[in-house]
């Protein structure tokens, strides 16, 4: 991930991103050049992902003009040539705020309308539009958001393009004629073809930073972080925060300790849009610059033998000696966007304006790492000893995974909107099933049936049904002989072997030899859980079309998690899910857990590092809202699709429990927090 800079040269954190919004109805982004032809029966398929701002009769998503229109009409998605009678029509699937993936493809016969990658309308016809000379036009009249559209003259496979809805084919794909991000700044188009949106003065790229909001009164609480005390005793320590300030009064960043302390240390705003930096009662390093009202601005301080340095967006700005420590904290006492009074029942100086994050390490960061980290995670560097992240819900310290209160009106923007458009049975009455057993197995279930049982819970279509059946089928057929060759893109085949003067090492075997994927000092119980883990969110992001690389990932988890994951209370429960056999079930049941646990979003942005391919901020998010409508009890055809891609990960997940060392197992049903309500 990396902070980027825009035409006017404002700065944005590295967790961004932005879209294109139509602001009136007759904003357009014109492609001119694309060859996909509506005449003479030839193939092609069109992707657009977009959100609505309203229902209303007839808005034009994209089209060329007297030829071919992909449109909404109010909850509705159609499609349609130029002189076709009846438009392709879905069912009412739509809502206002949600990010959606729509996708038609024609065969030369058939027409056929997808929705977030699932059959939503398929009809036969013979129309052959005039060619028209029109250039293919996104938007014009239409209101909401676009962020990115995909062309191309073929019918495509509909599992190959769910796969890979959040993940770009490569420049040169044979018969991608365009594949354009809208959430870049300027557009930009991957397909190798070099098409040049054309934008009207009414579509404006508009940045989206998600972040905490801070007002009057409003800070963070870390929970249980009294191990965080920079300042509180001469070790060296620097703090690193994405801040977009409101100008006016003197306003703390982060502060540790009260404010009438002779110990500890601040980072704060004056009036004038100053950065102040004090340790425990010395004289008060004060920046030259100063923040802009409402931009957005990386700020960051450094203490090592009794100087303090700060920098501005990665430029050191001033430095100061004999900034001398009078007294220690016993142990930390950290706020985020105020400070700690004896006068006062609440926290003053509160914070006004964004903050997206706030980091602490325990080592004096060179200059080169201060520029480093505007762009890089500090999740995996182990001298990072928080880091206080309000980018996504739930807020929390995503190094020690407690969470971060929001005090006193303190909230995270922007955050996913729009529940799901489906309406059916709900998600956790239709995956009950029987309770866990007193140990684990990985017994084969009939993945078959049991898929079918969950059909039945749900209203479907004759044609939903056998598009959710037949997915479900093939994933399991691929996941199963990808397995047994050796070839899937999981961990698949792995292989804990003690290492000489202690610790393990994992192995991934393969049909392209033995490849070791993490050399640790942990013992073989954490190692295998740490392994279950990444299988299990593997699993998560090959369902969503993304795919990692697990060597980087078991890593991370290692100086991530490393020894703690023996403490989260987690695993006896996660291991109790798979008791009676490995299927899609107990894979989606053991993420609800996670979930439950706000381990998905530390193991998100883990993962945001490691991806194989390069995916935007607006990927992280729509996954994360996607996740969010996964696991709310509304998303049944949602979760359909979810539970059939799944199945493909069933083998490699039943590998690893099935090479769990002796007593790793654990007892079922101990540790702390709620047991999971879909088990």
């Amino acid at each position: 991930m990396s902070s980027s800079t825009a035409a006017n040269g404002t700065s944005f954190p590295p967790n961004h991103t932005g879209t294109l919004r139509m602001v009136a109805s007759n904003g357009t982004a014109t492609l001119p050049g694309v060859p996909v032809s509506f005449q003479n029966s030839a193939p092609w398929t069109i992707e657009l992902w977009f959100s609505l701002d309203a229902l209303v009769d007839q808005m034009p998503l994209i089209g060329k003009t007297g030829e071919f229109s992909l449109s909404t009409r109010g909850a509705v998605l159609q499609a349609a040539f130029a002189g076709q009678t009846v438009p392709l029509r879905s069912t009412p699937l739509l809502t206002t705020g949600q990010p959606y993936c729509a996708c038609v493809t024609y065969d030369g016969l058939n027409m056929s309308l997808y929705l977030d990658g699932g059959l939503a309308a398929q009809a036969t016809t013979s129309a052959s539009p005039p060619a028209t000379g029109n250039a293919l036009v996104i938007g014009g009249g239409f209101y909401g958001e676009i962020q990115g559209v995909r062309l191309w003259s073929q019918a495509m496979n509909a599992f190959l393009l769910a796969q890979n809805q959040f993940t770009p084919f490569a420049p040169g794909t044979p018969l991608l004629l365009a594949q354009i991000d809208f959430t870049a700044q300027p557009p930009a188009d991957s397909s190798g073809n070099g098409v040049v949106p054309v934008l009207s003065p009414k579509a404006v790229y508009v940045p989206l930073v998600p972040a905490g909001s801070f007002g009057n009164t409003a800070f963070c609480d870390p929970y249980n972080d009294g191990a965080v005390n920079p300042g509180g005793s001469p070790a060296d320590f620097s703090l690193n925060a994405w801040i977009c300030p409101s100008v006016g009064s003197l306003m703390y960043v982060f502060a540790n300790g009260v404010e009438e302390s002779n110990s500890g240390t601040t980072l704060a705003v004056d009036a004038a849009g100053h950065m102040l930096f004090q340790v425990g009662d010395s004289a008060v390093l004060t920046s030259s610059a100063t923040l802009q009202n409402g931009v957005w601005a990386n700020v960051a301080a450094t203490w090592s033998g009794d100087t303090g340095t700060l920098y501005i967006n990665g430029a050191q700005d001033s430095t100061q000696g004999e900034m001398t420590l009078a007294g220690s904290l016993p142990e930390g006492e950290p706020l985020v966007g105020a400070i700690a009074s004896v006068g006062a029942k609440l926290p003053i100086n509160s914070f006004v304006g964004l903050i997206q994050s706030v980091c602490v390490w325990n080592v004096a960061l060179t200059a080169a790492q201060v520029q480093q980290y505007l762009s890089d995670s500090p999740q995996g560097d182990p001298s990072c000893v928080a880091y206080y992240d309000l980018s996504q819900a739930p807020a929390q310290n995503q190094v020690s995974l407690n969470p971060l209160g929001l005090v006193a009106g303190t909230t995270l923007v922007p955050a996913p909107v729009g529940g799901s458009p489906f309406a059916a049975a709900t998600v956790r009455e239709a995956l009950r099933g029987a309770g866990a057993a007193a140990a684990a197995s990985a017994a084969p279930v009939d993945a078959e049936a049991e898929f079918a049982r969950l059909l039945d819970a749900y209203e479907l279509t004759a044609e939903q049904r056998a598009f959710f059946a037949g997915h479900h089928s093939a994933s399991l057929a691929r996941g199963e002989e990808e397995h047994r060759a050796g070839t899937s893109p999981g961990l698949g085949q792995i292989r804990i072997d003690p290492r000489p003067g202690g610790g393990t090492r994992v192995v991934r075997v393969s049909a392209q030899g033995e490849e070791l994927i993490l050399d640790t000092d942990l013992d073989p119980c954490t190692t295998w859980r740490l392994t279950l883990l990444a299988n299990i969110v593997g699993a998560l992001w090959l369902a969503l079309g993304v795919k990692l690389n697990f060597a980087k990932f078991l890593n991370g988890m290692t100086t991530f998690l490393g020894t703690r994951i023996n403490a989260i209370g987690v695993m006896p429960q996660l291991v109790a899910l798979f008791a009676n056999g490995v299927s899609g079930r107990a894979i989606y049941n053991s993420l609800w857990l996670l979930h439950e646990y706000s381990l998905l979003t530390p193991l998100a942005k883990l993962s945001y590092q490691v991806f194989t391919t390069s995916v935007g901020w607006w990927t992280i998010l729509s996954l994360g809202m996607r996740i969010a409508l996964l696991m709310s009890p509304s998303a049944p055809v949602e979760l359909l699709w979810f539970v059939a891609q799944l199945a493909y990960s069933a083998y490699t997940i039943q590998q690893c429990i099935q090479q769990a060392p002796a007593g790793c197992l654990g007892a079922v049903g101990q540790g702390r927090g709620p047991q999971p309500a879909l088990a």
